[in-house]
């Protein structure tokens, strides 16, 4: 098949999983609040879930399809894409505001876990080269703890804040619910969606990377990391676009937090992943964006990300994405 096919199927696999998590979400979302639960836990949960889907399913088939370097590079480069890219984007359309809940919690976290996620990416380093990088089925129950810790908090901390404006908009919107017969039919359908859509995806990605003759990895820092997140950029630029900086942050750092410790976390714990192709300097470059944005909230003293930081923020994604053609090739 020709470049081209490969690229028209992979965004129709990117379509399609967009659409599944949509359905999925929407239907979920009904169903809980016919069963009573609270809309806390409906944001804090299925609305968390259904922005990282995309995510979530490209790194899942590709762990059970046997190719870690997607799975890994997909996380990676989302979160770098997040932070460099989608918060940059939006800090140059509107300067944004940075609440006291994500300075003291929200973005530690993400320092913290993606640290963790760099440790543990660094066998070779910790064992003096006995053995190679893996992220092994022991590292992502590990993940998994942190994230069912982190959820705690988020709940402790949630009545004390107004965590849920950002989500209850387009909750509140839907005055005619629809019937719990649709709901589980869009539950269904969504499921579907993702799982044909990530197949889809994944497999056209790999055939993209042995039509150029790069790694899987390139492929997933690049054209799977920036497409998987494009559901938080749209969020993200639309926030900033109708002057709500409280949720392009909130957005961008909640899934960069739920992208290594449940992602990353799930799919190791299915199997474990031995990437060929990401770099040290793949994670390194993961955990200096998080950097960048704890130090323009925190030490500049000014609670905002401006538009010359969003600039700086741009710069180094450019410089980055410059960094992996010119190795690609």
């Amino acid at each position: 098949m020709s470049i081209l096919l490969y690229f028209l199927l992979l965004i129709l696999g990117l379509v399609m999983i967009t659409a599944g998590a949509n359905y999925l979400t929407n239907g979920s979302v009904t169903i809980a609040e016919r069963l009573g639960v609270s809309q806390l836990v409906i944001g804090l949960t299925i609305v968390g879930f259904g922005t990282s889907a995309p995510e979530l399913v490209v790194s899942l088939t590709s762990a059970l399809a046997n190719k870690p370097d997607i799975a890994i590079a997909n996380v990676v480069g989302s979160n770098i894409a997040n932070i460099l890219l989608i918060l940059g984007v939006s800090a140059v359309i509107y300067p944004l505001r940075v609440t006291h809940d994500a300075m003291k919690r929200d973005i530690p976290i993400a320092m913290l876990v993606t640290a963790i996620c760099l440790v543990m990416a660094s066998d070779h380093l910790l064992t003096g080269g006995f053995s190679g990088n893996i992220i092994d089925r022991g590292d992502g129950i590990i993940l998994l703890g942190f994230l069912i810790f982190y959820l705690y908090l988020a709940f402790m901390s949630a009545p004390k804040e107004k965590t849920l404006e950002a989500d209850q908009p387009p909750l509140e919107a839907k005055s005619a619910k629809p019937t719990m017969l649709l709901s589980i039919v869009k539950v269904i359908g969504g499921l579907a969606l993702l799982i044909f859509g990530g197949r889809l995806f994944v497999d056209n990605a790999s055939s993209i990377a042995r039509s150029w003759g790069v790694s899987e990895a390139i492929i997933g820092l690049t054209i799977v990391a920036i497409g998987t997140s494009l559901p938080e950029l749209a969020t993200s630029v639309v926030a900033a676009v109708k002057r709500q900086p409280d949720l392009a942050i909130g957005n961008v750092v909640g899934s960069s937090i739920f992208n290594i410790l449940f992602i990353l976390g799930a799919s190791a714990t299915i199997t474990p992943l031995v990437p060929a192709g990401i770099q040290l300097m793949d994670y390194m470059m993961m955990l200096v964006a998080v950097f960048l944005l704890f130090i323009f909230s925190n030490v500049m003293g000014r609670a905002m990300i401006s538009r010359k930081e969003g600039v700086a923020l741009l710069i180094v994604y450019v410089a980055y994405m410059t960094y992996l053609i010119v190795e690609a090739l």
